[in-house]
């Protein structure tokens, strides 16, 4: 026989700690502080758990039955009802993270690795102008393959560049989500063996167009030019023709990386690409 409407009364008004069974594993528990509330207490795989129903001050008796009835149902077809309530509160907080929270949260995880703010800002620009406004205020778990052709096919044949690379930045953060929140879902941003079936290789729609350059046998008569020009760019390119180092690395050449009397000029590998000191040999 369960409890009545009166002795639950009764029982929350005299505050004495302890737990009153209602039947059908229900408990009416009151703390040693008077604190009153429901409990449905059950066995799961050899296990004896206890979930709470909620506060008697919000829960009455009848709704505290519902809620155990519909619980013993669950347990009943193998489900762990504290383990489907953690997973349900999971899911409601991932609904909850947006594209571009992961995507900012990704940029930050990553910012010590990459080189300069120039990049860092590439990243920003392209998502917050292509990315954003079709899939910011979305969950990542949520993005489909439509949502990343919204983005990229009216870019993709006439800015292939910046298109390839928001393709590659958007899987970065679906795949960086995937990790965070432990889900296991094919990757719609993904280039292999899926948009590749959709989309044109990039090689295909924008052939790449290099700088001009210099045939070897005009070296000398350029070197001569220079040679004519005071200023400090034309100083700038002298140097480079003859140290064969990349623009910004003599850019950014100073004085105390040049030994005069051995003749080398030692790039720490902070400013190199490849992160290794390089030495490279003067000439008079």
């Amino acid at each position: 026989m369960g409890l009545t409407v009166k002795q639950v009364e009764k029982l929350v008004r005299s505050a004495a700690p302890g737990a009153t069974s209602d039947d059908n594993g229900i408990y009416l528990k009151i703390t040693p502080t008077g604190n009153a509330s429901w409990q449905y207490r059950y066995q799961i795989n050899g296990k004896r758990r206890s979930m709470g129903l909620g506060s008697c001050k919000q829960i009455t008796l009848s709704e505290a039955r519902t809620k155990a009835s519909d619980l013993r149902k669950q347990v009943k077809s193998g489900i762990d009802p504290l383990d489907a309530k953690k997973a349900e509160v999971k899911i409601k907080k991932l609904k909850q993270v947006t594209f571009s929270d992961l995507a900012k949260k990704y940029i930050e995880s990553h910012r010590s690795g990459w080189r300069n703010e120039k990049h860092i800002q590439q990243w920003k620009n392209t998502l917050d102008q292509y990315a954003y406004p079709v899939i910011g205020n979305k969950p990542p778990s949520t993005v489909e393959l439509t949502d990343v052709l919204a983005i990229l096919q009216p870019i993709w044949t006439v800015k292939t560049e910046t298109a390839t690379r928001l393709r590659q930045r958007i899987e970065a953060v679906l795949d960086f989500a995937a990790v965070h929140d432990g889900t296991d879902r094919r990757n719609p941003a993904r280039w292999k063996n899926h948009l590749d079936k959709i989309l044109p290789a990039a090689r295909k729609v924008a052939k790449r167009v290099h700088h001009a350059a210099a045939p070897y046998p005009d070296v000398p008569r350029i070197m001569s030019a220079l040679r004519n020009k005071d200023s400090l760019s034309a100083y700038c390119l002298r140097f480079i023709i003859l140290t064969a180092a990349r623009s910004g690395e003599a850019r950014g050449a100073l004085w105390n990386e040049i030994k005069p009397e051995d003749k080398i000029w030692t790039i720490p590998a902070s400013r190199m690409k490849a992160e290794r000191e390089h030495r490279v040999p003067l000439c008079d």
